[in-house]
């Protein structure tokens, strides 16, 4: 369905956008996207200024569409303007098609290559591969995989409700008193471990 956050400025739905890549901002105070009627390649889309008035915005980038008016991706490049990763929510936008700019090198670590575009010169990194409604597939799968395992195994149930208890008594540890878990100060000192190893040469 067109994602009912992103309309232009004159109030018209994303069904009311030719396919195509188009320019957007998030302007102050208003509670849509301010979206251009021009369609183009996604990253080549243009006129950021024109939309804002020349003003400043809360952020910018480019949203693609089908003939539908289903939102397919989008991005933060614009010419004028540079939205940082950490402010993309500002856009209202679903994160599992965000394609974020990406300066400098692909990083060398990360194999997926679907995860990286390289388009008329310009690299994106896809913030997340698997998509909303995959991630819910798959932990709903998950949550059946547990479920038949505390169902055959009496032990294994006691442990998963003693887990569940122990993790919202933290939740509301870490609300109530900004309570810092000893696990979590023992999985640093283990990452710190882990790293001071593959300094030294790993060791043996």
């Amino acid at each position: 369905r067109p994602h009912p956050a992103c309309v232009g400025g004159g109030g018209e739905p994303l069904s009311a956008l030719v396919p195509g890549s188009h320019a957007f901002v998030k302007v102050l105070h208003e509670p849509f996207l301010r979206v251009s009627p021009a369609a183009s390649d996604f990253c080549r889309a243009g006129g950021h200024p024109q939309l804002a008035n020349e003003a400043p915005v809360l952020y910018a980038g480019e949203v693609e569409v089908d003939a539908e008016g289903v939102l397919l991706r989008w991005n933060n490049l614009s010419g004028t303007y540079k939205g940082e990763d950490e402010k993309c929510y500002q856009t209202g936008l679903p994160l599992d098609r965000f394609w974020a700019l990406h300066a400098g090198p692909r990083d060398p670590k990360d194999t997926d290559a679907a995860r990286y575009l390289s388009s008329h010169g310009v690299l994106l990194r896809r913030a997340l591969l698997l998509s909303d409604a995959d991630f819910e597939q798959v932990r709903r799968q998950w949550d059946g995989c547990v479920r038949a395992l505390c169902r055959d195994d009496q032990f294994a149930s006691a442990t998963h409700e003693r887990l569940i208890a122990a993790s919202d008594e933290r939740c509301d540890a870490v609300g109530r008193y900004g309570y810092l878990s000893l696990v979590s100060e023992a999985g640093n000192a283990m990452a710190s471990a882990d790293a001071d190893g593959e300094a030294g040469g790993g060791g043996g």
